[in-house]
């Protein structure tokens, strides 16, 4: 199909030259700016050439409202002109032209930069059509990274208080977090998880940590696997590894850090285990540390042999535990990173508060020290009061 180029210049001889020059396209002509505006409206015109000198309106003011217009902003416009002064250029491409040639032209050399700039056309489509594409699809894959997100719901039956501040850096990330209430009616494991990667890498291997955790969910509620954190870890290693054939040498680096929390609220038994993901406790005026295991989970260098360790948590009413992923400590904040002992601090001066309240100082405090710079890293804090 022929490329229609729409050229515009008040000399009827210069329009027959092009007509000649340009057989292999569609070119339409006129001499006549204002009539040149009303064609891109009704035709599909791929690329303009246009004239500078014109009565009633120049070349300039064309160009001008057709980049103006969303409608026809994206066709390249090529100047052809008499004018070679300095100053014209620079308002011929101020104004939005991709090119400028000068009177008098040779056809090899009009035939090349046309050529040049509708193919520059098209891949500038082609990049924006994948673009959105692509940009549909992480907005799709949203949608199901949200849908697996669990209700807030069950930490309503088993604590106090509670919140959840869950803020990807890009549409989808890494971070992920489960809330599962067993079978017993008395138990509720709670997994905040922090995979490899940010974005649409990180989101997959959430998918995947989801579909493994499903299973492990199924083997604790038929008795076959005993709900301790860290036995349930030390299969999301086994499976993890297995999945992405690790033991047969596949070089893949997917894997989690992360903290695992079981409760039975009939007994009081609470554990915890962690795969560098420590436990923050706040006890008696201070915040405790109830230190993880320093091997991440599923990474070649883990062994599929690693093991973990419970932690037993003594239960006290007013007793409050919080599990999150480094997004917050690694924002940059003042040349460096917010770090540790900030965090620590945040948590403590806002453990006083409601858990609706902490969780807003939290997400407030987020937004200060990012001020109008980028998210580093996928962002989860979960905190639940006894």
């Amino acid at each position: 199909m022929k490329k229609n180029i729409l050229a515009i210049d008040d000399t009827p001889t210069n329009l027959d030259f092009l007509l000649e020059f340009l057989e292999e396209y569609e070119v339409i002509d006129t001499v006549d700016g204002f009539d040149g505006l009303e064609i891109v409206k009704e035709e599909k015109i791929d690329l303009v050439l246009l004239d500078i000198v014109m009565p009633e309106i120049d070349g300039f003011e064309v160009c001008r409202r057709l980049k103006a217009d969303p409608e026809t902003k994206d066709i390249p416009v090529i100047f052809l002109t008499s004018k070679t002064d300095s100053e014209s250029i620079k308002t011929a491409f101020e104004v939005g032209a991709v090119d400028y040639v000068t009177k008098p032209f040779k056809k090899e050399e009009l035939l090349s930069r046309v050529n040049t700039h509708l193919k520059l056309s098209d891949q500038k489509s082609q990049l924006e059509n994948l673009l959105y594409n692509i940009k549909s699809s992480i907005a799709y894959a949203s949608i199901i990274q949200e849908a697996i997100i669990p209700e807030k719901e069950i930490l309503e039956k088993y604590f106090r208080e509670s919140f959840v501040f869950w803020k990807p850096r890009d549409l989808v990330g890494g971070d992920i977090y489960f809330i599962n209430e067993l079978n017993s009616g008395d138990e509720v494991l709670i997994m905040v998880i922090d995979g490899a990667g940010h974005g649409v890498s990180g989101a997959f291997v959430t998918m995947l940590v989801k579909a493994i955790e499903s299973q492990i969910i199924a083997k604790i509620n038929s008795g076959k696997l005993e709900p301790s954190p860290a036995k349930i870890l030390e299969r999301f290693n086994v499976n993890l590894k297995t999945m992405l054939k690790q033991d047969k040498g596949s070089k893949s680096s997917a894997g989690f850090d992360g903290g695992i929390l079981y409760f039975n609220k009939k007994t009081g038994v609470c554990k915890f285990a962690g795969a560098k993901s420590n436990l923050l406790i706040k006890k008696d005026g201070d915040l405790e540390v109830i230190k993880s295991d320093r091997k991440n989970v599923g990474f070649p260098r883990t062994k599929i042999t690693q093991t973990y360790t419970d932690h037993e948590i003594e239960i006290s009413s007013g007793l409050q535990l919080y599990l999150a992923t480094d997004g917050f400590t690694d924002q940059e904040f003042e040349n460096s990173t917010y770090g540790i002992k900030n965090f620590r601090d945040l948590l403590l001066e806002s453990s006083n508060l409601s858990a609706e309240q902490q969780s807003k100082n939290i997400e407030s405090e987020f937004k200060k020290i990012r001020g109008e710079k980028e998210q580093t890293d996928d962002v989860t804090v979960l905190g639940i009061r006894f």
